[in-house]
């Protein structure tokens, strides 16, 4: 509709035009509409094409917040030497209900680094309040060799069983970052993000 008006216009220029006055070939125009009359603010449109994607590849975590407790430890265990480790502790996390396109997930660990020794986690147990020194947290991964990294630089790639429950399991020791321990509790807390493939 808006090219036959334009053609119209065009047409009407051409015979206009023969009698060689450009103004009266725009008065023209702007008697049919096709040059618009100017205005204090002209308005831009544009059209916006969003797209998008539902996929049923992801799971459901059973839980948002895991709570997992380590095996006690002795002072006498850990002393003497940085690098010493306590019993592991496996931790499992369970995706339920996954999808018929379910394939792999990409896991990623952070979390507050230890000052010490930056490949484990902080004791977030403050010393003077009865928290522990001269530890930190080891994440292991599936494999039980691999370490996750507190800065989140390191990733475990998984495969999942789709339209089944998953699960995951890593594994955690308590780790010396010095070669003294000082006895306490030892709290720390591990992000982990789930990225479905």
């Amino acid at each position: 509709m808006i090219t036959a008006v334009k053609f119209l216009a065009v047409n009407r220029c051409d015979k206009i035009a023969q009698v060689n006055s450009l103004l009266l070939c725009m008065l023209a125009a702007y008697s049919f509409g096709v040059i618009p009359p100017a205005s204090a603010a002209d308005v831009d449109q544009v059209q916006l094409i969003i797209s998008g994607m539902i996929r049923d590849n992801t799971c459901t975590l059973d839980s948002d917040k895991l709570i997992f407790i380590l095996p006690d430890t002795s002072v006498r265990e850990l002393s003497g030497k940085k690098g010493k480790r306590s019993s592991v502790l496996d931790i499992p996390v369970t995706l339920s209900e996954c999808g018929v396109n379910a394939a792999s997930v990409v896991v990623t660990a952070s979390g507050m680094a230890d000052a010490d020794v930056a490949s484990l986690w902080a004791n977030q147990a403050q010393s003077g309040s009865g928290g522990s020194s001269g530890v930190g947290l080891r994440l292991l991964q599936s494999n039980g060799s691999a370490s996750f990294s507190p800065r989140g630089s390191r990733s475990e790639t998984l495969p999942l069983q789709p339209s089944q429950k998953n699960i995951l399991i890593f594994h955690a020791a308590m780790e010396t970052t010095r070669n003294k321990v000082k006895a306490g509790a030892f709290v720390t807390t591990v992000d982990l993000e789930i990225d479905y493939k």
